[in-house]
């Protein structure tokens, strides 16, 4: 709650407060994503690095080739989603503008992905995103298998330009196999070390709890007996030759 309240804060005019201030613009540098909602706003995601993104899906051996809108009026909408879905998606979107002050985004919505763009209903912009395949199949977002639609999101958030950003990202490769994970990691790393920027990340893939993938420094563990503790890697006395997946189930 705190948090949430400085980051809705400015805190520039209080000579007081210059830490209360830096705190605000660190939490201004954070984005972070999780998967609980059935709707969710993606302000922080552009198509500017559209090019990137497509570029990136074939050095992964994906098959998607293209990324296109299909233009949506409000019926259409409506019918997609059904009326109270519908009206849940409208809501969110007149609080999104007011709360951000912006009047674009891309949107998940029941499984679908979208952008809007516009001031007011009058004016509204919205396009459905398709995937086009090298097969010439065509999917909607809500098509593709639970892996995919997952990896998709996660690289549109995580190939922004901006700067000295730290990326939080619960349960990062769920339902994507171990060698795109990999691919993921080395690319994604090298990426953000060109920006200052770094990502944190949870994930039950045990097969990345590896030596030869991430220093001890940079792994940390969370465990749950009679309270909570996250230890990093390098405090526990682990060798640096160990496999750390038998280490793990040891324990």
């Amino acid at each position: 709650l705190i948090l949430s309240e400085l980051y809705q804060k400015d805190f520039s005019d209080s000579p007081q407060t210059k830490f209360i201030d830096y705190i605000g613009q660190l939490i201004h540098k954070m984005y972070i994503d999780y998967d609980n909602d059935f709707i969710k706003f993606y302000s922080n995601i552009t198509d500017s690095h559209y090019k990137e993104l497509i570029q990136l899906l074939t050095k992964l051996n994906l098959p998607i080739e293209a990324i296109k809108y299909k233009k949506l009026e409000l019926d259409d909408l409506r019918m997609l989603l059904n009326r109270h879905r519908y009206d849940h998606l409208i809501d969110m979107y007149r609080n999104e503008m007011i709360l951000s002050n912006k009047n674009e985004f891309f949107v998940y919505s029941y499984g679908y992905l979208l952008k809007l763009k516009g001031q007011n209903f009058d004016d509204l912009d919205i396009n459905m995103l398709e995937f086009h395949f090298k097969d010439e199949s065509v999917l909607n977002f809500h098509q593709l298998s639970r892996g995919l639609k997952r990896l998709l999101i996660k690289l549109m958030y995580l190939l922004r330009t901006e700067r000295n950003v730290l990326y939080i990202v619960d349960d990062m490769f769920d339902s994507i196999d171990y060698k795109l994970s990999l691919e993921v990691i080395y690319y994604i790393k090298e990426r953000l070390k060109n920006f200052d920027s770094a990502i944190l990340f949870t994930t039950n893939q045990y097969l990345l709890f590896d030596q030869n993938v991430f220093n001890q420094k940079e792994m940390y563990i969370l465990e749950y007996k009679n309270n909570l503790r996250l230890s990093r890697l390098d405090t526990l006395g682990i060798r640096k030759d160990k496999k750390l997946l038998n280490w793990y189930l040891e324990q």
